[in-house]
């Protein structure tokens, strides 16, 4: 791939927004994060995480198919993200949860 479609795809991936934001800009993002929503010990670690994890993968925003999975659950994933995967590993960990969003979103509408 170019220079230019790398950056492309890295943009793309650096765009999505960070799980548990109170500000999020699409309507299924909102819907699919509410049960991320919340106060408290959970949120401030959720920021943590959110920290620490674009800290290690420098432009590339935690991204996962949430799917009715708990805080508790989300939150183990993105530990053990942090702790064991290289960036290519990630990126394409990122590209297959961003594709398992869009398929869901997609299979909504034609319902």
């Amino acid at each position: 791939a170019s220079t230019s479609d790398t950056q492309w795809l890295h943009d793309i991936l650096g765009a999505h927004p960070r799980l548990g934001a109170k500000k999020v800009e699409s309507a299924q993002s909102q819907t699919e994060q509410a049960q991320l929503q919340g106060g408290g010990d959970e949120a401030e670690k959720l920021r943590q995480l959110n920290e620490e994890y674009e800290a290690k993968y420098p432009g590339l925003r935690y991204v996962v198919f949430v799917a009715g999975r708990s805080r508790p659950v989300i939150m183990q994933d993105m530990r053990a993200r942090i702790d064991g995967s290289a960036f290519e590993r990630e990126r394409a960990t990122i590209i297959r949860a961003m594709c398992e969003i869009a398929a869901d979103r997609a299979e909504k509408l034609v319902k």
